[in-house]
């Protein structure tokens, strides 16, 4: 480190944007190029994952912007599956009698609709 003239609290600092709070906690610390550091835990401070609980696994899915801005995403409404006519009717039971009232409206598979007017 010294090498590098990166001081304790700098390393520290480091440490903690990797989520990694006490040195005792490290296995290996590697000094990247661009001056980031990359850490490996030891592994009785690593958090457990899906697969070491044993819990299904679930399907990951990506937002999906529908409005924005108050302008529709027709090509994204159409890739998620839904029409003009659920937009309409998903605008009304929430009041809103125009997509151009909305900012911002997105669709997530596996949570349904975000919503800001």
């Amino acid at each position: 480190m010294k090498k590098n003239k990166i001081d304790m609290n700098q390393m520290l600092q480091s440490l903690r944007k990797e989520k990694v709070f006490s040195v005792r906690e490290v296995a290996y610390a590697i000094l990247e190029a661009d001056g980031t550091m990359s850490v490996l835990k030891k592994a009785k401070y690593e958090s457990p994952t899906t697969s070491d609980m044993n819990l299904p696994l679930k399907p990951a899915y990506l937002p999906v912007t529908l409005i924005n801005d108050g302008k529709v995403d027709w090509e994204n409404l159409s890739k998620s599956g839904l029409n003009k006519e659920w937009l309409l009717n998903h605008l009304h039971k929430h009041n809103i009698n125009h997509y151009k009232d909305v900012f911002y409206l997105e669709w997530k598979e596996d949570e349904g609709v975000l919503q800001r007017n």
